[in-house]
């Protein structure tokens, strides 16, 4: 039950959007900027820097240096020419990315905070030379000179690095300060208490610089239309205040929106909480609660979009003659376009256009899917039976991908008007929205175990809603590819395909 000075009434405000409160433009200008492909940059620029040094360093021994030490036999490390280095170089290179990980040095989420950024390159390089100096004084004479190379070689990479980690961040702040762009898009809401600010959110958190919208609400139930406002700005947090006493009401509230790819933080707004807790908090002395999480974050992120181009690339370039040929089997047979384009619910619920190939006579395609397709489906042409059972109707949905609209692997998008046993999908099964916390995908979990084909009845649909969901809740890389492979040999024979 609601504390009484939070009961939730009817508002003008939950039925409508913007509604009283709200900031009337909502959506944040300027460019996003991905932490993953800036930590990426930074990683490949601070080892082509490293490697760029320790050629110099050793180019310059080898010409100023005394000669006969110039090539040196003794140890793991010679002072040689830039020329006779190459594998000596690219193993420290090695040992220095992996002990950088191992430190934290390429943390997106605090890479912008300078003093820590800093703090841990520096001592990911110190770490990286002091394993190598005390292997090279393991293995050689203590009259060579590699121990010479290894520190000149540290001492330029210290100044050299840390001065463009420096640079790299003053770029970055100036497009976030001067020039509009974000990292997140969030929204601040109050309820009850005000909301925070982005000057303040940016305070507390000292590196995670993003755009805030914030806005005050009376009670709980006008929330609702936050679905909408995080569905069509595509936002990455919600941050929301409340009085500590209104905590539980905002978990119990807030968890419609677990069907999102949103991350949402409920803050209480109390004084004695905060005092105690700053330590502990990721908001400085507010406490920090998290109500709801994303399943892929960070590099999960930017690995999952990589896999897709790669992958999707691959496969167009792969099915190119495929891709020719069947158009032109589709016009022999049949008028009409060879593309069939239709609406279907994306990632955080928003509505996207898939294309396949045409497999029915166009006057019988149907755009809304009210009549789901069944096996010897007269509407289906003799071409399309074949593409269909070999899932090559399924081939322009690869464009769809490097478009971003899906990926290769993720729950299968259903038509707007997809029913089952005469009741939307949503209205048969609870969880079914939080399949959409994922980007729809080509393939997946569900049709690699067999769940494919006519949606006619609500325990196929809950069967496949819960291996959705089991796929959401055990993602990894590995298990896409998994998904990915078990899809090819099901290309080749899939009794479930029709």
């Amino acid at each position: 039950m609601l504390p009484a000075n939070l009961s939730c009434q009817s508002t003008d405000q939950a039925k409508s959007l913007p509604g009283p409160g709200w900031p009337a433009n909502a959506a944040s200008n300027g460019n996003r900027i991905s932490m993953q492909h800036y930590v990426v940059l930074l990683l490949l620029l601070d080892v082509l820097t490293m490697a760029g040094a320790g050629y110099l360093v050793s180019e310059a021994a080898a010409h100023y240096g005394t000669p006969h030490y110039g090539t040196a036999h003794y140890g793991i490390f010679p002072f040689a020419a830039a020329s006779d280095l190459g594998p000596r170089i690219w193993a420290p290179l090695f040992l220095f990315v992996l002990l950088a990980f191992r430190m934290d040095a390429y943390n997106s989420r605090c890479i912008l905070d300078l003093r820590c950024s800093v703090a841990r390159i520096i001592a990911a390089l110190m770490a990286t030379f002091l394993v190598l100096l005390t292997l090279d004084a393991a293995t050689q004479a203590p009259q060579d000179h590699s121990q010479l190379w290894l520190l000149s070689w540290a001492a330029v990479v210290c100044a050299v690095l840390p001065a463009f980690r420096v640079a790299a961040r003053a770029r970055v702040r100036d497009e976030l300060d001067n020039k509009g762009a974000f990292v997140f898009r969030a929204l601040s809401v109050g309820v009850l208490a005000d909301p925070l600010s982005r000057e303040e959110i940016s305070r507390r958190t000292g590196n995670q610089v993003k755009t805030v919208d914030g806005f005050r609400l009376d009670d709980f139930e006008a929330l609702a239309g936050l679905s909408q406002r995080i569905s069509q700005e595509d936002i990455d947090r919600v941050y929301v205040t409340v009085p500590w006493t209104g905590v539980p009401a905002a978990i119990q509230y807030l968890q419609v929106l677990s069907k999102f790819s949103v991350q949402v933080f409920v803050i209480p707004n109390s004084d004695w909480i905060c005092s105690g807790k700053s330590e502990r908090s990721a908001l400085g002395d507010l406490l920090f609660l998290k109500v709801v999480d994303r399943r892929i974050d960070d590099w999960g992120l930017w690995f999952k979009r990589l896999q897709d181009i790669v992958v999707a690339t691959a496969a167009i370039i792969f099915f190119a003659p495929v891709l020719l040929i069947v158009p032109l089997l589709i016009k022999l047979e049949s008028r009409g376009p060879v593309i069939f384009r239709q609406k279907r619910v994306g990632l955080n619920g928003s509505i996207f256009e898939l294309w396949k190939f045409r497999s029915m006579y166009v006057e019988h395609t149907d755009p809304a899917a009210t009549v789901q397709t069944s096996k010897d489906d007269p509407r289906v042409t003799r071409v399309g039976r074949f593409i269909r059972r070999s899932s090559i109707d399924e081939l322009p949905q690869f464009f769809n991908v490097l478009q971003g609209s899906m990926s290769v692997v993720g729950p299968r998008p259903h038509a707007l008007d997809t029913r089952a046993e005469g009741q939307l999908l949503e209205e048969l099964v609870q969880s079914y929205a939080a399949r959409h916390r994922f980007k729809p995908g080509l393939t997946g979990w569900a049709q690699v175990n067999g769940l494919r084909g006519e949606l006619d009845t609500a325990e196929k649909l809950r069967r496949r809603v819960e291996h959705d969901i089991e796929y959401i809740e055990k993602w990894s890389i590995w298990l896409d590819l998994k998904i990915i492979v078990r899809t090819f040999a099901l290309i080749i024979y899939d009794p479930a395909a029709y």
